[in-house]
């Protein structure tokens, strides 16, 4: 049986999620749809957000504190945020409807009405953590205060369970004489478990723990097998008693020694009683029945007769079908109840009632039955008188025995060998040559006899006991299979382990936060999937989701960091941005389109837009307010847009085309009063402003583009 507790994780590459209309699903026990509802869907317009539940149902509203419940986003609330789960919240927070019946959604004691009886789970609790737009956290169930699955709790024993009951739901599945004589009681007990999910940019990783699920159901039928059995073994065991009874083999024998004693000089014998009990052997094997529950071959059914429970280990069957080293490291959507796991199941109550397993009904009736008898006492008697005379009363009167088992008499390995007492007659004066010899002889000369005809008797016996037993349970296991609990196998859940709403067979566009998000959920249960679209009640236990960006949006992928954003990645960097519309490339990336040429729209606040206080008319208003002068907002720091080192005398390079230190603000150095700014004075007429002939334009020789002179 490999290991339940073994956790895995699992990283995957981030995906493209198709964009699909989520529906309804109907879990059949072979296939499961293509689409899905979801119990705990919502939708978050953040960039990043991560939402943890520990228990979610359908229609009910569990958003509560205290209920294991938690959200962030990188917008308004990033977190980290933990709840723990307060079972006193839930209890009586909501019924659920379930076909004809409506029932609290938690139960709180063993004898209270209710759906999910949560007892003594251990510390649960929800983390949710939503840094920024580009990582997300969320994890939920027997966790750390990190959000890391605590699996040294359940390692160390650290955990309760968690029940499902399903009794008052059995007769809208099977009707209820079936739930009188067949099946009355069926509940899931559900282990330790949690989920976490975490995605980081482009990496998306999820986890999740289950240690135990286990389904129990009890059979009235199945709890009076032993009650029929008893009383027809113990009639089985008739032959025994004739066997030794007047008129047996073994008192006809026990009679032959009596006749060869009397014929002994001065000796006369009588039979005593033959002392054979039986009862040992039913009582024994009633005992024994109820005291150790059957089982299987590999132990994932047992069976108690003294209840009728039945007990079936899902969690090692699903383990063994699907190959995986544990529950916790299952494929994604691994369904419990498929098809194969419900003919296990079927196939262990049989072969634990009616099969050749060694503890099954029929083996251990047989092994019980086998060692009973053999154990059973034989004691054999013939009373002697001695006389030393004929005339004389007997000096003697005692009798002489034959004792053991059954198994001892026939000769069984293990069992010892009858024994012959004749201590009785060692009385002074009685001869022991003449009388106590023979008698002795006699006795030992009757045994093998009595040991055959026992044996004759014992192996009809032994050969009718699985006949009987068979014929007996048989009839049991037919109705229940095919009348209680086939049917409670098929219609009262569908149970799916690491639930993945975006993988096959659901392919979600999402998870819980909608599209592009990703969900891993530890267990999925649909009540009574006939009843609609997600059952009459489906519970979500161990939600973990998340959503991030794959890109932090802060920057454009390419861009130098401090570089505008909005200029052309293709403009000269040793343009003069101060050149005339219409001029060759050079032009000023962040002049306001529609701005006056030469009017900087950087201008101090108040001024009049393209007027530089106190510059001459037609002066170049090019400084921008607050700006370190010298420095182009959206240019690269220390590089001089549109200063070429070439260009001619008066232009200072490295300063901010239009603003000479120390010259009066606004003004054009080098340029003329009056003059159109970002006109190069002294250019012959038609040349391309701010470019020196004969060197290749926007290349500063020696200088790398986008850096200072410095660099």
């Amino acid at each position: 049986m490999r290991d339940h507790h073994k956790l895995v994780r699992r990283t995957l590459p981030a995906r493209t999620l198709a964009v699909a209309t989520a529906t309804a699903v109907v879990i059949t026990p072979v296939l499961l749809s293509s689409s899905a509802a979801f119990a705990d869907t919502r939708t978050v317009d953040a960039d990043s957000a991560a939402h943890a539940h520990w228990l979610s149902v359908a229609g009910l509203g569990l958003d509560v504190a205290g209920a294991a419940y938690t959200l962030s986003d990188n917008d308004e609330n990033p977190g980290p945020i933990t709840d723990p789960l307060n079972l006193s919240v839930l209890n009586g927070l909501a019924s659920v409807d379930i076909g004809t019946i409506s029932l609290p959604l938690i139960k709180p004691g063993a004898a209270d009405p209710g759906l999910l009886q949560l007892g003594n789970l251990g510390v649960i609790s929800s983390y949710s953590s939503s840094l920024d737009a580009t990582n997300s956290t969320a994890s939920t169930g027997l966790i750390n205060s990190d959000g890391a699955i605590n699996v040294d709790a359940v390692n160390n024993g650290g955990y309760g369970f968690a029940t499902l009951d399903a009794n008052a739901l059995l007769g809208q599945i099977i009707g209820q004489p079936a739930v009188d004589a067949l099946l009355d009681q069926a509940s899931i007990q559900i282990g330790a478990l949690g989920s976490r999910a975490s995605k980081s940019g482009v990496e998306l990783s999820s986890e999740y723990m289950l240690s135990d699920l286990i389904l129990s159901v009890r059979s009235p039928a199945v709890g009076g097998l032993v009650g029929t059995i008893d009383d027809a073994v113990g009639a089985a065991l008739n032959p025994l008693v004739q066997v030794v009874g007047p008129g047996g083999d073994v008192e006809t024998l026990l009679q032959g020694i009596v006749t060869t004693i009397d014929r002994l000089p001065l000796v006369q014998a009588s039979a005593n009683a033959v002392s054979l009990d039986t009862s040992s052997v039913v009582e024994t094997l009633k005992e024994e029945l109820l005291r150790e529950p059957l089982s299987n071959s590999d132990g994932s059914v047992t069976i108690d007769l003294a209840s009728g429970a039945i007990t079936v280990d899902l969690g090692a069957l699903v383990v063994d079908r699907s190959g995986s080293d544990s529950l916790s490291s299952l494929p994604a959507n691994t369904e419990v109840l498929h098809g194969d796991t419900v003919n296990a199941i079927l196939d262990g109550v049989t072969d634990a009632l009616t099969g050749n397993g060694p503890n099954s009904l029929i083996s251990k009736t047989i092994n019980l039955v086998t060692e009973g008898i053999y154990n059973v006492e034989l004691d054999l008697s013939v009373n002697v008188a001695v006389r030393l005379a004929e005339f004389l009363p007997p000096v003697v009167s005692a009798p002489v025995k034959i004792s053991g088992t059954l198994g001892g008499f026939i000769g069984v390995p293990d069992h010892e060998a009858p024994k012959i007492d004749t201590s009785a007659l060692n009385v002074v004066g009685v001869p022991i040559g003449t009388v106590v010899d023979p008698i002795l002889n006699a006795l030992l000369g009757v045994v093998a006899p009595i040991g055959s005809a026992l044996d004759s008797v014992i192996t009809g016996i032994l050969g009718n006991i699985q006949p009987i037993v068979t014929g007996i349970a048989s009839p049991v296991v037919e109705g229940l299979l095919s009348d209680g609990l086939g049917p409670v196998l098929r219609g009262l859940v569908n149970i799916t382990i690491n639930q993945q709403p975006t993988l096959p067979p659901y392919n979600a566009a999402g998870g819980d936060l909608g599209d592009g998000s990703f969900t891993v959920r530890a267990l999925s249960v649909n009540v009574l999937p006939g009843l609609g679209a997600n059952g009459a009640a489906a519970l979500e236990i161990g939600s973990s989701t998340v959503k991030a960006l794959d890109e932090d949006p802060g920057s454009e992928p390419g861009t130098e960091p401090g570089a505008d954003p909005g200029a052309d990645p293709g403009t000269d960097p040793g343009a003069d941005p101060g050149a005339e519309p219409g001029a060759d490339p050079g032009t000023d990336p962040g002049t306001d389109p529609g701005a006056e040429p030469g009017v900087d729209p950087g201008a101090e606040p108040g001024a009049d837009p393209g007027t530089d206080p106190g510059a001459e008319p037609g002066a170049d208003p090019g400084t921008d307010p607050g700006v370190d002068p010298g420095t182009d907002p959206g240019t690269d720091p220390g590089a001089d847009p549109g200063a070429d080192p070439g260009a001619e005398p008066g232009v200072d390079p490295g300063a901010d085309p239009g603003t000479d230190p120390g010259a009066e603000p606004g003004v054009d150095p080098g340029a003329e009063p009056g003059a159109d700014p970002g006109t190069d004075p002294g250019a012959e007429p038609g040349a391309d402003p701010g470019t020196d002939p004969g060197v290749d334009p926007g290349t500063d020789p020696g200088v790398r583009p986008g850096h200072g002179p410095w660099c």
